[in-house]
This record gives structure tokens, C-alpha cells and sequence, in this order.
């Protein structure tokens, strides 16, 4: 009888021993890094994906989601949403943009200002004097 009793303890213990095990191994898995750089936003975007058997579709996804803040932001390029209405004229209206001016604007108050979204103007000034190579006083 106590021959059973141990034999049924260690199939008990065999089969909580085999689980740990194989959760180990399974948990043991080396994450694959995969790494890209995309210009936007006039800068260089360094991008990592770990694991992703779809690196690709995730890449041009990624890439469309910069391209289309720099698109709604930029206040360089005429096509830009933000240099349209700062010229005063109308765009439709856009829920992202709309966002990230919100979100700047609270950032501009949790900084006290330091961080400040409503500078553009005094930004192209600096753009017009470093390409003249002149010094703003």
C-alpha cells in the first residue's frame, strides 16, 4: 500500500518537475532584435522590434504614422497643416492634430513653459538667420 502511495507522489512529482522544465525552456527564448533607421520630422528615427515575424508591414506602418505627424505638424513645408493655419488659413478638421496640440499645450503648463509649442515664428527667424549666417540679437 505504501509502495502505491509513493509511486503516485513521485508521478506527482515527475510531472510538476517536467512542466518547470519545459517553462524554463520556453521562457529561455533569446529575443530576436531587429533595427532600422527612417528619416522624418527632418531628423534621424532610430526604430528596434523585438520579435516580429512581420517586420516589414510593421516597418511601412511605422513609417506611415511618422510621415503623417510630421504631415499635420510641420510649419516649414506648404503642405504642412501647421504652417497652413499659420498663415491663417482653414484646413479640415483632424483629430490628431487636434490631440497633439492639446497634449502640447498641457505639457507647456506641467513645464511651466519651458516647453513651448507656440514659438514658430520665432523659430523660423532662427532658420532664416543660421541659412544667412547671421546672429539674432
Amino acid at each position: 500500500m505504501k509502495k502505491k502511495k509513493v509511486m503516485k507522489i513521485m508521478k506527482k512529482i515527475k510531472f510538476i518537475l517536467m512542466f518547470i522544465f519545459i517553462f524554463i525552456l520556453a521562457s529561455c527564448n533569446k529575443l530576436e532584435e531587429k533595427e532600422y533607421q527612417l528619416f522624418s520630422m527632418n531628423t534621424i528615427i532610430n526604430i528596434k522590434i523585438y520579435n516580429d515575424n512581420d517586420f516589414d508591414i510593421h516597418k511601412k506602418e511605422i513609417k506611415k504614422i511618422y510621415d503623417n505627424i510630421n504631415n499635420l505638424t510641420d510649419d516649414f513645408s506648404e503642405d504642412g497643416k501647421v504652417y497652413i493655419l499659420n498663415k491663417n488659413r482653414e484646413i479640415d478638421y483632424n483629430l490628431d492634430l487636434a490631440n497633439i496640440i492639446n497634449l502640447s499645450l498641457e505639457i507647456k503648463e506641467k513645464t511651466n513653459g519651458y516647453f513651448n509649442p507656440l514659438i514658430g515664428r520665432l523659430s523660423h527667424k532662427w532658420k532664416d538667420a543660421i541659412s544667412n549666417k547671421e546672429i539674432l540679437d
